[in-house]
């Protein structure tokens, strides 16, 4: 009878070790992910705060996912038409982008995506068309994403137009000087409502980046760990009854 392959049993325990691991770590971020999103829906379906009422507290403030209403002031500097690149219902689509200012505060404005532009669905270069300010609106804040490799804008073609891949603070920071503020916010705002109304624009839920498929990679994990399991059992069977 052949001896018992000690070192490669071992391995083979660490390796299925290591699955299991893998398999039990997707569970508790399903767990982590599911509080997530029940905590995103109720703060995001929460009824709306004004936005100077939270920014005077004095405890540390997370706005992510808060549902606020703000009255914005009277733009302070023309500035060129901003847009920000997406995707909606697989059609290339702009979404429009403009800067709120506020007065008093920690922060002289916030940026809003203001929704998707009805006449530029599809069309790849977007030309330059003017929009009233905004005035009173109601939306729910995001955090700022973090800042990409390869740059978070786009070649326009147009001096008009300002173009955006992703929002993070150093293109929030660009559209505020745009618009003659200094002090942005560390957050967007994703337009629900506005009075009055944006013709031609309409307000739109940018999509969720919280992950959905943790179960489904815990089972690839478990299903490994199975595999490796009976075939490994199956090989020492052959190699001890073999002479």
């Amino acid at each position: 009878m052949k001896r018992f392959p000690v070192g490669l049993t071992l391995a083979a325990l660490l390796a299925l070790g290591a699955l299991i691991s893998l398999g039990v770590w997707q569970l508790n971020r399903l767990a982590e992910t599911t509080r997530n999103r029940e905590r995103i829906a109720a703060l995001s379906n929460a009824p709306a705060v004004p936005l100077a009422r939270l920014l005077a507290t004095t405890i540390p403030l997370n706005l992510d996912h808060r549902r606020i209403v703000v009255d914005c002031q009277p733009a302070r500097a023309s500035a060129p038409v901003v847009y920000r690149y997406a995707i909606a219902d697989g059609v290339v689509s702009w979404r429009l982008l403009a800067m709120c200012a506020l007065s008093g505060g920690p922060f002289d404005g916030i940026l809003l995506d203001r929704g998707l532009v009805a006449t530029l669905s599809g069309v790849m270069a977007p030309n330059a068309m003017r929009f009233p300010g905004p005035a009173t609106v109601t939306g729910v804040s995001r955090v700022l994403g973090a800042s990409p490799l390869f740059g978070d804008s786009m070649p326009s073609g147009v001096p008009d137009i300002t173009l955006l891949r992703v929002l993070d603070p150093r293109a929030v920071g660009r559209v505020a000087l745009l618009a003659g503020l200094s002090r942005p916010a560390p957050y967007y705002l994703v337009v629900e409502s506005e009075q009055p109304a944006v013709a031609g624009v309409k307000p739109s839920p940018v999509v969720e980046d919280v992950p959905r498929d943790n179960f489904g990679y815990a089972l690839t994990w478990f299903g490994l760990a199975g595999a490796l399991a009976c075939v490994y059992a199956a090989f020492l069977w052959r190699r001890l009854s073999s002479r």
